[in-house]
């Protein structure tokens, strides 16, 4: 799936001029189902493919290195044994850690200043306030500290998987309702959690994104002699939750989607669904997979600043998807066993792979500079709910490391480990909130 989000104001090339930069991040679980990514081509009735995590941009500014004094840079990490959250501040440590109902995937929301943790055996996402106060100044803001919490409102449904931050809400989809709640995040500043439910029919593996004032939502189909629906196509919802159109075009297996701007992309099993607002109606086009490659697109990444796509091509190569051209280059991917994704400010490409390697790839895939960051990922119970994770920061990147109880801060260009943070227990998937200072 992916980038499940949009970055607001700038790219992180320019960190350091005169305004806030706000990064929501987004983590995902590598979790989802069963099967191996794109080994074979899927049948009409078969399980979704086994998702890599995607994150948004991470900085490979030359000169990037540690947050200045007024910045804000905090990140929320879950465990892979205990049903824990653990908020850290880069400046100040350990901030606040919380008992939630079981262990679970950390996801970034639409604003950055909250994170929710997805349980799916407990049916529940908690939402976490990263303990981050907003002051509006017209032209910009600025942003100051405060304890974080655990909101006392949980989400709640059968079988969250995935939450979808954009547009200024959050989607959380539960598998076994087949439905999704709504939130919009300004509701949550004003300490409220509320929902808006969006029922798509029946349950099924699906995803909902806030997407140009709507909700793009999963279509779930029921084959012959099956007694679980499969996502073979995209409906548009409306914000109060009615069914407003079904995108015309299909998607089998609909699986990882990112949004930007007025554009979404969506991976099939066929190929990768473009879906854009056209004349206050949205409209979807097909690109095909590659003829004589076998796989398909189970997670999609985006960036702000870079044109094209990013996406996993199977279980082995990546995938660059121009959304404008409606073309797909696929390329292989690092050795290792890909985990994690994401493009770099500079439309350059980082990968976390098994083996505990970040990998710098040129913008057309062509390989790079490595470096072992983190302790290789040789647990795959539970859909590798122990392999590493990670997310951006100020000067680069933070990596976990779960044998070692550590996140590392990594910096992207050169690739160098820069500090790391002791972070009890066995710290997982990580999503951060980065807020720049802003200079008068």
């Amino acid at each position: 799936m992916a980038l499940h989000l949009q970055l607001l104001c700038v790219s992180w090339a320019s960190m350091r001029t005169p305004h806030f930069l706000v990064i929501p991040v987004l983590s995902l679980a590598a979790a989802c189902s069963s099967d191996p990514v794109g080994s074979t081509p899927l049948r009409a009735d078969a399980a979704p493919p086994i998702e890599v995590d995607a994150a948004p941009s991470v900085d490979a500014s030359p000169d990037a290195g540690a947050p200045l004094e007024g910045d804000i840079e905090r990140f929320a990490v879950t465990d892979g044994l205990l049903p824990k959250v653990t908020v850290v501040d880069t400046a100040q440590g350990i901030v606040g850690s919380f008992d939630v109902s079981g262990v679970g995937a950390v996801y970034g929301g639409a604003s950055g200043k909250y994170a929710y943790v997805a349980q799916g055996a407990q049916n529940v996402v908690h939402v976490v306030d990263m303990g981050i106060d907003e002051e509006d100044h017209g032209a910009h803001s600025h942003f100051y500290r405060r304890s974080p919490k655990l909101m006392a409102t949980p989400i709640t449904g059968t079988l969250p998987i995935h939450v979808v931050g954009h547009d200024g809400h959050v989607a959380a989809f539960f598998d076994d309702d087949g439905s999704a709640q709504l939130l919009d995040e300004r509701d949550l500043d004003q300490g409220k959690v509320s929902f808006l439910t969006i029922s798509t029919g029946m349950p099924h593996h699906g995803f909902a994104v806030p997407f140009s004032g709507k909700v793009l939502a999963t279509r779930p189909e029921l084959a012959p002699g099956s007694t679980r629906a499969v996502p073979n196509g995209l409906d548009v919802h409306s914000r109060i939750g009615a069914k407003e159109m079904a995108i015309a075009e299909g998607c089998p297996i609909a699986h990882g989607e990112a949004a930007k701007a007025n554009v979404a992309v969506v991976g099939c099993a066929d190929g990768a669904l473009v879906v854009v607002p056209e004349n206050g109606s949205f409209t979807g086009k097909k690109i095909a997979n590659p003829a004589g490659l076998v796989g398909r697109v189970g997670t999609v990444v985006e960036h702000p600043s870079v044109r094209v796509f990013l996406a996993n091509y199977g279980a082995d190569k990546l995938a660059l998807i121009d959304a404008a051209a409606l073309t797909m280059t696929v390329f292989d991917a690092p050795a290792g066993g890909v985990i994690q994704f994401a493009f770099a400010d500079d439309g350059r490409i980082l990968v976390l792979t098994r083996d505990g390697k970040i990998h710098r790839l040129a913008a057309d895939g062509s390989p790079g500079e490595s470096l072992l960051v983190t302790s290789p990922a040789t647990d795959d119970a539970n859909h590798g709910a122990k392999f590493p994770g990670f997310a951006p920061a100020l000067g680069g990147l933070l990596i976990t490391d779960p044998p070692k109880g550590q996140v590392h801060r990594v910096t992207t260009n050169p690739l160098r480990i820069q500090r790391s943070f002791a972070v009890p227990g066995s710290p997982t998937k990580i999503a951060s909130s980065v807020f720049e200072k802003h200079e008068h």
